[in-house]
């Protein structure tokens, strides 16, 4: 599934689940809107972002090996001691840090690799005509964004998020030292008034 260029608005409570994750509470604030139909025209509006902080979860490198993006992931499986039916993820490709080649996002839908939290999504850097595993972290709902924003020269990704204490909320995952952070919970909420354009992603999930 490629990326598409699609609009969408409205409360996350709207948005399609891809995982298991409780509903949103009573009295949750609207979301942010989300508005992507021309974004060479309408650039983001956003308030200068705060102080990177890394809170990415090492992942294991390849040995500098290119391969498919079929062998990365089985590599990646094998390695959790588990498999992954071909029904069971979701593939988009974009290009994430402005070198010409598309990054492979994987969300995993299992039973192994969701949670009440989310599901698994991992990011695979085109290297050498390959891909190699560079980050791993939860997506609780979808769709998700790639802003044209960047950290580090890697685009800034907004996810949808639910957890029991704060509810559904949208967050912006900034690149760090170790790739987009696999921890969310600390994430800000991003303001209801503030207008995000990019990429949307997993819109039909």
């Amino acid at each position: 599934m490629s990326a598409r260029r699609l609009g969408f608005a409205g409360v996350l409570a709207l948005a399609s689940v891809s995982c298991s994750s409780p509903k949103a509470p009573p009295g949750t604030p609207p979301a942010p809107v989300i508005d992507a139909p021309r974004i060479a025209e309408r650039p983001v509006r956003v308030a200068p972002p705060p102080p990177a902080v890394s809170h990415a979860t090492p992942v294991k490198k390849s040995a500098g090996r290119a391969r498919t993006l079929d062998a990365a992931l089985a590599e990646y499986v094998t390695g959790e001691k588990g498999r992954i039916g071909a029904n069971e993820r979701v593939v988009e490709l974009v290009d994430l840090n402005g070198d010409g080649g598309k990054e492979a996002l994987v969300l995993l839908r299992s039973r192994r690799h969701c949670t009440s939290r989310g599901c698994t999504l991992l990011v695979f850097q085109q290297v050498k005509g390959g891909y190699e595993l560079h980050s791993r972290l939860l997506l609780g709902r979808t769709p998700m964004v790639a802003t044209h924003r960047r950290t580090d020269g890697w685009r800034d990704l907004v996810a949808p998020m639910t957890s029991a204490r704060t509810g559904m909320r949208l967050v912006t995952l900034k690149h760090g030292a170790e790739g987009y952070p696999a921890n969310v919970e600390h994430l800000a909420a991003i303001p209801a008034t503030q207008r995000i354009s990019g990429e949307v992603l997993f819109s039909d999930d």
